[in-house]
């Protein structure tokens, strides 16, 4: 949705490897996450979508701005799902001290927030430099097989 299509062969093949290696971070994330005995469950997704209507200020207001993007309940369902599986990962996999959250929570604007919430951000600010090396070794596991589609005619 409002991406200008690959203009030659090469970006269309570079488009294609981004959006298959994507699949496969978000594949070996939900198997790794699941591995570990944690699920996202519709009840878990329901509570996501409350909060998402909260914060429109209703149902009615969330259905209204879905209606204005074009989103259907279904496309926001599989995105709060996606998104919950991603920081199921991160809260597995990125570490947050002690010392990490009180500095945090010393840090001017964090007032209010309780110890999880600056862990969840103290996680969330390192997540990059922590996931992607870590789906780069899951990548490296026997059952998968990774193919340089840009070299395929």
């Amino acid at each position: 949705m409002g991406q200008a299509a690959p203009a030659s062969p090469d970006e269309w093949r570079h488009h294609v490897a981004q959006t298959i290696d994507s699949i496969i971070g978000e594949v070996l994330s939900r198997h790794y996450v699941e591995a570990h005995g944690m699920f996202v469950t519709s009840d878990l997704i329901d509570a996501e979508i409350a909060k998402v209507e909260s914060r429109y200020g209703g149902a009615d207001a969330l259905r209204r701005a879905m209606d204005e993007m074009h989103v259907t309940m279904g496309q926001l369902r599989e995105t709060q799902r996606r998104g919950l599986y991603a920081q199921t990962l991160i809260d597995l996999v990125v570490p947050a001290t002690d010392a990490q959250i009180d500095a945090y929570l010393a840090q001017p604007g964090a007032a209010g927030l309780t110890r999880e919430e600056a862990a969840t951000r103290v996680r969330a600010e390192h997540a990059a430099e922590v996931i992607e090396p870590f789906l780069a070794e899951l990548r490296k596991g026997p059952e998968i097989q990774v193919i340089d589609i840009t070299t395929l005619e």
